[in-house]
């Protein structure tokens, strides 16, 4: 029995039971050398034949797909047995069902295409390999916005051994196939693809409609019966994987994925107009020469689908905050030779720009720089060119190349005169030379009125950097909520309830619980309308505490561990809180947070407050009864 702590073979220590089910216990280990997290997955039963177990790890240790864990290797302690397999940071899908997510079709077709391409993989080796266990809780929904799907015992060449098994997702053929083995009985099935293309549709049942599905229940509701913001095609298309007549599913996993392909010609809108043209077509005796066009159209239809799918995409991670989904997509549409006729310059100018705040909001201003000039070479094409500009102006200002920041104002408003307003230009370099009185002198220079929202916004948001730098707080808020008012992005709102935080600590203002009231919202907001990090939850539960709400304080940042499983600041403000409340589970926060601030690979540890971390290593002595 392993607990936690122990570290096995000289290599993998454990961190704890994560999970346990038909295949067996699970442990998350931190590997010594690699310093990495791997599972530990304990397999149940009594394995006399140790060479047939090896031969069917070295299967899985051949397996290489960016949608699949990688398998490294099994080792045995005693009379257990263990196979090492890549931890995957993330949230499975059952728990943002659970929580209430409501996904859009664009994303449930990007993951259903992703496992479309899983399961080609997988049926497409000799012996054919089936997962026979898929379900919500194992696919796991990366940080970077993709699937990998998890957890699976192999089935080789149709094997009519159940390895795997969740009642409510299997197939009908391997639920009967159950029975018998459970009774006694000979077995009357021999599982194929489609048994996996069952529990695939299963699967997204669950997630479309929030109903577990029965196999048990031959009344159970077609998912076509409900009312759901899905299109009739996909709608459809769902519903035909999960047929309880095997011979009535899609015969391969190839078929499934091109059905997605195609989806909108699935569409009974789509149909009707193909039908109303041919017919029309045939009247009009052009039969032949539509159905050419036809084949053009249809064509390019896909690829604009497409497109549209990835913008959309792109669009929703920018604006949510999930930077590095954005980033990615973004560079997927912009290095795409396919969608050069579809994408204008006005578009490439809007992304190129995006993606250059999002390197910026990580950090990253080398990249940041990169793709900022190169959104200039189309700047001239969007609505509000001076924007390109003026964050490009902004960010050599930030790194002190105030030469080269006068250089390209003078070269744009010899091209445009008036288009960049100097006052704003001189605010920024005078805010990073620290010269804030300066800066706010050349803010106030700048006519509000002639310039447009987007404009304001940015001003707003200077006036309130400026006014936190020189730690006034209130001011700093004010102008927040004024730069929010002329357009809503998390980072605005980010600055708004840190600088409302801000207020609250200081301590002299008497409207410091109302400041705290409004950072309390505008974080909660955060969370519901965008993409929170760790570091807003951790803020939202600070909140909480000095509200009194410890057990609400501890209980989000609980949730988070499952999305951020390696930042120990999580278990670090859960420790701070349970000494302040009292909780019984504090010793536990405390040793969690030590495990992961020594072994974990969270990268901002060396930056976290000093006294933050001597407060936990009291902590840790205090309830844990040792040094550090």
């Amino acid at each position: 029995m392993l607990y936690d702590g122990c570290i096995i073979d000289n290599t993998y220590k454990i961190l704890g039971e994560i999970g346990s089910g038909g295949m067996g216990v699970v442990f998350l280990a931190y590997h010594l050398r690699l310093e990495k997290y791997v599972v530990l997955k304990k397999f149940k039963g009594d394995y006399k034949d140790i060479s047939l177990l090896r031969n069917e790890v070295d299967i899985l240790k051949s397996l290489h797909h960016m949608y699949l864990p990688q398998v490294y290797d099994f080792i045995q302690v005693g009379y257990d047995i263990y196979t090492i397999i890549d931890y995957i940071s993330g949230c499975d899908l059952s728990t943002y069902v659970k929580n209430n997510y409501a996904f859009t079709e664009s994303q449930l077709i990007k993951w259903f295409r992703q496992l479309c391409q899983v399961l080609q993989y997988l049926h497409s080796q000799r012996p054919p390999i089936l997962h026979t266990d898929i379900k919500p809780a194992n696919i796991i929904v990366t940080e970077s916005g993709n699937i990998c799907l998890i957890d699976f015992g192999i089935s080789l060449g149709g094997d009519t051994g159940i390895k795997g098994l969740s009642l409510n997702y299997s197939s009908p053929e391997q639920y009967e196939n159950y029975l018998s083995i459970t009774s006694g009985t000979a077995s009357r099935h021999r599982l194929d693809g489609r048994t996996d293309i069952y529990s695939l549709g299963a699967s997204f049942y669950y997630l479309m409609t929030g109903c577990v599905p029965d196999i048990r229940n031959p009344r159970q509701p077609e998912i076509s019966s409900f009312s759901l913001p899905y299109s009739d095609a996909f709608i459809s298309i769902v519903g035909k994987a999960m047929e309880r007549d095997i011979d009535k599913r899609f015969k391969s996993a190839e078929k499934l994925s091109e059905a997605i392909d195609n989806i909108k010609k699935q569409d009974k809108r789509y149909k009707n107009y193909v039908l109303l043209q041919v017919v029309s077509s045939i009247i009009a005796g052009i039969i032949i020469l539509f159905g050419i066009g036809l084949v053009v159209y249809g064509s390019d239809l896909n690829l604009r689908d497409e497109y549209n799918e990835r913008y959309e995409s792109f669009v929703q991670s920018y604006n949510v905050g999930k930077t590095e989904d954005a980033i990615n997509t973004g560079r997927e549409i912009i290095n795409s030779s396919k969608y050069n006729s579809l994408l204008k310059d006005d578009l490439k100018a809007q992304i190129l720009h995006a993606m250059g705040e999002c390197y910026y909001l990580n950090g990253d201003y080398t990249n940041a720089g990169l793709y900022y000039g190169k959104a200039l070479e189309y700047a001239d094409f969007v609505p509000n060119p001076e924007d390109c500009y003026l964050d490009y102006i902004m960010l050599l200002a930030e790194e002190g190349r105030y030469d080269e920041a006068r250089g390209i104002i003078d070269e744009v408003n010899e091209k445009r005169p008036g288009l960049i307003k100097s006052g704003v230009v001189d605010a920024v370099i005078y805010y990073h030379q620290g010269k804030y009185d300066n800066a706010l002198g050349a803010l106030d220079g700048v006519e509000l009125d002639s310039i447009d929202e987007s404009e304001r916004c940015e001003i707003y948001s200077l006036y309130g950097d400026i006014y936190s730098k020189m730690q006034d707080y209130e001011n700093a808020a004010d102008f927040y909520q004024k730069a929010l008012q002329q357009e809503e992005n998390a980072l605005n709102l980010r600055k708004l309830a840190v600088a409302c935080m801000n207020t609250y600590e200081s301590g002299p203002s008497v409207r410091k619980n109302d400041f705290l009231d409004i950072a309390e919202m505008t974080y909660q907001k955060i969370n519901t309308a965008y993409y929170p990090t760790a570091e807003d939850s951790i803020n939202l539960a600070v909140i909480y505490s000095y509200k009194g709400n410890y057990p609400k304080a501890i209980d989000l940042l609980e949730s988070q561990t499952k999305i951020y499983p390696e930042d120990y600041r999580l278990y670090m403000f859960m420790a701070f809180f349970g000494d302040e409340s009292k909780n019984e589970r504090t010793a536990e926060f405390c040793q969690k947070a030590r495990e992961l601030y020594k072994y974990g690979g969270h990268s901002d540890k060396a930056q976290e407050n000093g006294t933050d971390i001597e407060r936990l290593k009291m902590l840790y002595q205090k309830y844990c009864g040792s040094a550090w």
